[in-house]
């Protein structure tokens, strides 16, 4: 079993690395790929207004990927978890994205 909050914690400071804690390796470059992603286009998109709005939007466009990040590795974590309690308990099926 793995600590989701820890998951979501490394994932929240350093964006994907939670899924590589699953052994999850491609998502966590996936993930990473995004995050930085979102980055660039941000700054790219904000070059044009004052020091002070980029400053403000560049915080909350870090809060929100950061946050995002965390919020799949938790959720990551949890189905990873769920997976292996029904591994332990025969006769039960594997958890789908509806339940």
């Amino acid at each position: 079993m793995k600590n989701s909050i820890l998951a979501f914690t490394i994932s929240f400071f350093l964006p994907g690395f939670g899924l590589a804690y699953l052994g999850r390796w491609k998502w966590c470059f996936i993930n990473l790929g995004i995050v930085f992603g979102v980055g660039v286009i941000a700054a790219l998109s904000f070059s044009n207004v004052s020091e002070e709005t980029y400053e403000t939007a560049a915080r909350y466009i870090r809060v929100v990927c950061a946050s995002a990040s965390g919020g799949v590795a938790l959720a990551a974590t949890q189905t990873h978890n769920a997976r292996l309690k029904l591994k332990d308990e025969p006769g039960k099926r594997a958890p789908t994205p509806e339940n």
